[in-house]
């Protein structure tokens, strides 16, 4: 990875594992989280600023921060050989989309995570990780981390 490419290669992982990749605030997720969502499909979705640090007129290191967030608005399990679907709605409690969705888009998020430092000799630190409900118009549930990413 070469610095200020952070975005690309979060994006080129997305791409390379089916999952819809938004950069941006929440208001810009928000305007395209509806358009190109396939049920089932993961959403991630990041917004870093960041900042260099130069020693002798060269970039030394480049420390990202900000939040990137894992979500989903439906998935599909098969239990007991029967195939069931849920949907994040507003009427789902919170234990509920933690059993239906949460509790694996977080370990799915640490992997990602996991697999962006191991493949791009970068650093992540500071991960304070919270849960989004219903978010966006469409009504996903996030796994959002605040974190620092130095490269």
């Amino acid at each position: 990875m070469t610095f200020f490419s952070l975005i690309d290669v979060i994006r080129q992982y997305c791409t390379d594992n089916s999952i819809s990749f938004i950069y941006g605030n929440d208001a810009y997720a928000n305007a395209l989280s509806g358009n190109s969502i396939i049920a089932n499909q993961l959403i991630l979705v990041a917004d870093f600023s960041c900042k260099p640090t130069l020693a002798g007129g060269r970039i030394v290191t480049v420390t990202y921060s900000g939040v990137i967030m894992l979500g989903s608005k439906c998935e599909t399990a098969t239990i007991n050989n029967i195939e069931v679907s849920t949907e994040s709605s507003l009427s789902e409690t919170p234990i509920e989309k933690y059993d239906n969705r949460l509790k694996l888009l977080t370990t799915s998020l640490m992997t990602i995570l996991c697999d962006l430092t191991c493949q791009n000799e970068i650093e992540v630190s500071d991960i304070d990780i919270k849960f989004d409900l219903n978010k966006f118009d469409l009504n996903a549930d996030f796994v959002a981390a605040t974190i620092t990413i130095t490269h």
